[in-house]
């Protein structure tokens, strides 16, 4: 879905070495939708992706269980629509929900 496109540039922008420079007159960009930017938006103010990290780099055990009770509470929080089913959509995916 474009929400997840989205999502994959910012974890390449944060996590990986993004050096490029954007010329807006000679490279492509699109504008990104409202909602779009509504949950990106959210997505970094909420640091979600910390949260998210914060599961997926320890290994199973109590500590993991509890940084996945950290996630699933702030994910219960979010008061935006979208961006909770957007961070639903992406801990299902990555079976960090169970």
């Amino acid at each position: 879905t474009p929400d997840n496109v989205v999502l994959a540039l910012v974890y390449r922008v944060e996590h990986e070495n993004y050096a490029e420079i954007l010329d807006l007159d000679k490279d492509k960009c699109d504008l990104i939708p409202p909602k779009v930017y509504g949950i990106l938006d959210g997505w970094i103010r909420e640091s979600l992706p910390e949260f998210i990290n914060n599961v997926l780099s320890l290994a199973p055990g109590p500590e993991r269980d509890e940084a996945k009770r950290v996630l699933k509470h702030r994910m219960d929080t979010l008061v935006d629509k979208n961006l909770k089913r957007t961070l639903y959509s992406v801990c299902r995916s990555l079976k960090i929900l169970n």
